[in-house]
């Protein structure tokens, strides 16, 4: 060992060490928490600074802005570093998907129209897409589905196709230019819902869109 570096020596003396707390920081981190996480990073950070010339090259830095953040998060506050990106960049839906959208956010604005709450309408569309057989995937399309849909046609930063929320803007515009709310008419709600859904191959079609196995009815 007598043609070791000093930073050699450094980290073979301190490789024991590291081994016993990150070994606890694995047992921690199976209990649930942050702890175990926490531990980790003090664990390198010791390893690291025992290293002359890592010390002082900085290169804790990073470590150190990672620990302060998990400490904040533990007093309720987010720091830029762990805050969630923001979605500008995030690929929209995908093309064959996007009919199916619009139009099931269409049929839950109209069943609402014609006096359903936005559960009752958000299942009663959902009720319909699946009589009509679509699904997402091997995963059935559920109230919860049609709610979430609208929420991100109404988003300006969401993951709807731009065509989508598009055809969903034009909708809204005509809907503010509707008279008084009707009374509430079930037969109504229920005829709208198969309108608004009878439309998904023919926006399909019109945008050039076309339909895919995963959204398409069986």
């Amino acid at each position: 060992m007598g043609d070791l570096s000093d930073d050699d020596r450094a980290a073979l003396a301190a490789l024991p060490m590291l081994h016993a707390r990150l070994m606890e920081a694995a047992r921690l981190h199976d209990q649930g928490g942050r702890d175990g996480a926490l531990t980790a990073l003090g664990a390198l950070h010791e390893f690291i600074n025992g290293i002359p010339s890592f010390r002082d090259a900085g290169l804790l830095r990073p470590l150190r802005a990672l620990a302060a953040g998990m400490m904040q998060l533990g007093v309720g506050n987010v720091s830029p570093l762990l805050a969630p990106a923001v979605a500008q960049n995030r690929h929209p839906m995908p093309l064959d998907r996007q009919a199916l959208q619009v139009a099931a956010a269409v049929a839950l604005e109209e069943a609402m129209w014609w006096g359903d709450s936005k559960t009752r309408a958000a299942g009663r569309v959902a009720d319909a897409l699946q009589a009509r057989g679509y699904r997402l995937g091997r995963e059935e399309i559920t109230a919860a589905t049609v709610i979430n849909w609208r929420k991100e046609l109404n988003k300006t930063d969401g993951c709807a196709g731009e065509m989508a929320r598009a055809v969903w803007h034009d909708f809204k515009a005509a809907l503010q230019q509707r008279e008084q709310r009707p009374p509430p008419n079930t037969a109504q709600a229920v005829a709208a819902v198969e309108g608004a859904l009878s439309a998904i191959p023919a926006m399909s079609a019109d945008a050039g869109w076309g339909e895919t196995t995963p959204v398409s009815p069986r």
